[in-house]
């Protein structure tokens, strides 16, 4: 993140890049020559990166299913094109099969 900074600050010049970049050099230092004064820091950061994280997960999760697989739902019922939905007539998901000779299948597997 420090590298981040220092080439936004080296080519735009902005003071929030500056002030980015002084406090990632000071993080840096404290970490390296105090470690026990980087924990809570550390822990704070840690927190921080995993709400994000999650909050990111949702949201991409949502978008997926909003834009991905309700279109998808919709266009397979209107195209009757779903082998998963059923008949208003029957009451399973279950259809009956055409009857096979087990002695065919199963006399000599391998």
């Amino acid at each position: 993140m420090a590298i981040g900074a220092g080439v936004i600050e080296w080519k735009t010049k902005a003071l929030w890049a500056e002030s980015l970049l002084a406090v990632l050099i000071v993080l840096l230092a404290v970490a390296i020559l105090a470690p026990r004064l980087y924990q809570p820091v550390e822990a704070g950061l840690d927190w921080v990166q995993e709400a994000t994280l999650r909050l990111v997960t949702w949201t991409l999760l949502a978008l997926v299913f909003a834009l991905v697989f309700v279109p998808a739902s919709l266009w397979l019922r209107i195209t009757k094109g779903s082998r998963v939905l059923r008949s208003r007539k029957t009451d399973t998901y279950w259809r009956d099969c055409r009857p096979r000779e087990a002695d065919k299948f199963f006399g000599r597997q391998f």
